[in-house]
C-alpha cells in the first residue's frame, strides 16, 4: 500500500494497481491475507484513487457469505480506520444489504459502525431530503439492532446533528432553523416507525442519548 500512496489527487491505474497488489487475490496465503486486510483498512484511500477498480476487486472482501471470517476482519479494519466516507458505505451497503444479519460478529466495532450509520442517515434526511427511514439498508441495520446499538446509533445522530450546529452558528448561516425543522421531523418519523409492525420498545436511555 505505501508503495502506491500519493499525496497529490490523481487517480492511480487498474495496472498500478494490480502490479502493486494484485498478488493479494491469488491465493489463500498468510502474507496475501494479511495484504488484503490491508486493503480493507485503506479502502477509502483506494476508493478516492480508483472507484471502479476498488469495486470490483475490494468491495467483494467485505461480503460474508464466501468467507465470514475474512468478511469479519475486512468490516472491522475498515471501520477502525477511522476514514468515514458517505458514498463509500452507501457502495458498502449496497454490495450485501443484508448483511447485517452478521452484526454481532463486528463485536466492539459495533458502537463505531452504528455511529457512521447515524451520519449517513442525517445526510440522507438532511442534506438530501430523502425517506432514509424507507430504505432497505437503513431497515435491516434497524431489524438487527439490540438494545445497546440503539442507543450508540442514537449518540451518534445526536452527535452529528449538534455538529452540523455548530458549524452553521459558526459560519454565520440561516440554516439553523431548516436543520432544527430536519432533525424533528426525522426524529418524528424515526419514532413512529419503531412502533409500526412488530414494536421495537425504547430504552430511556436511548432516549437520553437524542436530548
Amino acid at each position: 500500500i505505501r508503495s502506491i500512496q500519493c499525496d497529490d489527487e490523481q487517480p492511480i491505474s487498474d495496472d498500478t494497481l494490480d502490479r502493486a497488489v494484485g498478488s493479494f487475490f491469488e491465493n489463500q496465503s498468510y502474507s496475501a491475507k494479511m495484504g488484503r486486510s490491508a486493503l480493507a483498512y485503506h479502502l477509502a484511500f483506494l476508493y478516492q484513487k480508483n472507484k471502479s477498480w476498488t469495486i470490483q476487486k475490494v468491495l467483494p472482501l467485505f461480503n460474508w457469505d464466501p468467507n465470514y471470517k475474512e468478511a469479519t476482519r475486512s468490516w472491522v479494519l475498515y471501520i477502525w480506520s477511522n476514514r468515514w466516507n458517505e458514498a463509500l458505505l452507501e457502495q458498502l451497503l449496497k454490495q450485501k444489504e443484508g448483511s447485517f444479519i452478521n452484526f454481532k460478529g463486528l463485536g466492539k466495532s459495533r458502537k463505531i459502525f452504528c455511529q457512521q450509520m447515524a451520519a449517513l442517515a442525517i445526510s440522507v434526511a438532511v442534506y438530501r431530503g430523502e425517506t432514509v427511514l424507507e430504505k432497505a439498508w437503513f431497515q435491516s441495520f434497524v431489524g438487527h439492532c439490540e438494545s445497546d446499538d440503539f442507543v450508540f446509533f442514537a449518540q451518534g445522530l445526536s452527535s452529528v446533528f449538534h455538529d452540523l450546529v455548530k458549524d452553521e452558528i459558526r459560519d454565520t448561516s440561516k440554516k439553523i432553523a431548516y436543520l432544527n425543522k430536519s432533525w424533528a421531523g426525522f426524529l418524528k418519523r424515526y419514532v413512529n416507525n419503531r412502533h409500526l409492525g412488530e414494536p421495537i420498545k425504547i430504552e430511556p436511555s436511548e432516549c437520553l442519548a437524542l436530548l
